[in-house]
């Protein structure tokens, strides 16, 4: 590959290739605080053509002696692999300097379940929470409980997407620098979920506008606002649970009633049921001692 003459900074490249990427608004967004906060200021002023394993592999340790997590290190250390093959195609850069660095190490994320006693102090505690009438809130903790759904999702639902004891869900929230907004699911594909006690509950709600979980005007709520208030709410009865851990909750409490994991898969909105198992496994054993419990006692009577 024949390269050219002129060598631009690392800067400019980074410009040039986080214009033409197309990812969705907010990964763009993500890619920029990424550029900005760590991959400009260290390789900035560095020469494309000169940029060398050394250079990623001191970023990396720079990044690591500064207490940031494996998972953001990683997402650095992809930003810099798309921007360097990025400017191979363009003529920019003969091999990749990360042909040699090994890609940081991330963990399996510990998945943390909640006990039931706990789960049940939160929705006792959200009935009013913030000190409203409206309760919706406990209204919200329900619905995630049954139905396992992730938070964007829910605060995503609209009013015509429940019918009967179902809620479908369509879409997300997601937060841009100009405030929430929708977008599609993970796996862009609408999910119908049989949710009547949760429905129950929505159908308690005053109708401010078209989503259910809308603001005091009808608008959508930002994601880290209803965290905010849940980590609030967490604190004041001293209950250690993050809002996604009650999706775990949802899915082992399915998993070990019983419920196949296709099924659990297609509630989650998981695209593959491996993917339940990946995340899961660690409850499988008591829904097969089960399963192992029903045959044995079909066999000996």
């Amino acid at each position: 590959m024949r390269l050219r003459r002129f060598s631009p900074m690392v800067r400019d490249v980074a410009s040039d290739w986080l214009a033409t990427v197309r990812v969705s608004e907010r990964v763009r967004e993500n890619y920029e605080a990424y550029l900005r906060n760590w991959v400009l200021p260290e390789l900035g002023d560095v020469r494309v053509s000169s940029l060398s394993a050394g250079h990623v592999e001191r970023l990396m340790l720079l990044m690591d002696r500064c207490g940031r997590r494996p998972q953001t290190v990683r997402h650095v250390f992809n930003v810099v692999s798309m921007l360097s093959k990025w400017a191979m195609r363009e003529g920019l850069l003969e091999r990749s300097p990360l042909e040699h660095v090994k890609p940081p190490r991330v963990g399996t994320a510990q998945v943390t379940i909640p006990d039931e006693v706990d789960v049940r102090r939160l929705l006792v505690a959200a009935t009013g929470w913030p000190g409203r009438p409206t309760g919706w809130m406990h209204v919200f903790l329900t619905a995630a409980v049954e139905t396992g759904a992730r938070r964007g999702e829910l605060l995503a639902l609209q009013w015509e997407d429940v019918r009967g004891d179902v809620i479908t869900i369509r879409s997300s929230v997601t937060l841009l620098k100009g405030g929430p907004v929708l977008k599609g699911t993970k796996t862009d594909r609408p999910r119908r979920l049989a949710a009547p006690v949760s429905v129950e509950s929505m159908l308690t709600l005053p109708r401010r506008g078209r989503f259910v979980f809308g603001g005091p005007k009808g608008q959508l709520r930002a994601p880290n606002a209803v965290s905010f208030e849940y980590v609030k709410l967490c604190r004041s009865i001293g209950v250690k649970a993050r809002l996604h851990d009650l999706r775990h909750f949802n899915a082992t409490v399915l998993i070990s009633s019983g419920v196949d994991v296709r099924t659990v898969a297609q509630r989650l909105g998981h695209s593959r049921p491996s993917t339940t198992l990946d995340v899961y496994s660690h409850w499988l054993p008591s829904a097969d001692a089960k399963a192992a419990a029903v045959i044995g006692r079909t066999l000996l009577g």
